[in-house]
């Protein structure tokens, strides 16, 4: 939820940033944020790993990594940016609607995958996921996707969740994982 919250903070200080062409905060807090997702993040797809770990979902284990990453590298430039008047601006966010897309895309196939343990709430957060991706790589519709993104991620929070609970109910029948 952490990440889910420090990232709806993020969107407001990038909309400022680059529609408006200036900051809503300074730098410092600018790159506090950034930080701050990053680490919440970080978390947050960590879940992914070791339920793809826990669940044999090799495609969703490396493909989290992969994101971490990709989003890693992604704030990098952003706070670099900030430094770097010669920062070809557009070019990054074309690259990363395309990556993130794609990666997206993959990640939804993963989280699809665990609809045999998770049910129905896996394949609706990985179709969900799948459409943003897609969205996301047209750049056009990449906005599209950023708000299809938002039930994504509520949902995927969930899957987490829905994790736990499959655990619990595993340990308390007696079931090794």
């Amino acid at each position: 939820m952490i990440y889910f919250i420090l990232g709806l903070l993020e969107v407001g200080a990038e909309y400022y940033r680059f529609e408006e062409n200036r900051m809503i905060f300074g730098n410092i807090v600018y790159i506090i944020i950034k930080v701050a997702v990053l680490i919440s993040y970080f978390f947050f797809i960590r879940g992914f790993v070791l339920i793809g770990v826990l669940f044999k979902n090799y495609l969703l284990r490396i493909i989290s990594y992969i994101l971490i990453l990709a989003y890693s590298i992604s704030l990098g430039y952003d706070i670099i940016s900030l430094f770097n008047n010669d920062y070809a601006m557009e070019i990054i966010l074309l690259s990363e609607a395309l990556i993130f897309g794609a990666l997206g895309i993959i990640l939804g196939i993963g989280i699809i995958r665990l609809n045999k343990t998770h049910g129905s709430i896996a394949l609706v957060g990985g179709i969900f996921e799948l459409i943003a991706g897609f969205f996301l790589i047209t750049v056009i519709l990449a906005l599209l996707g950023l708000v299809v993104l938002l039930p994504a991620v509520l949902l995927e929070i969930i899957l987490i969740y829905k994790t736990l609970e499959i655990i619990k109910e595993k340990q308390a029948s007696g079931i090794e994982l």
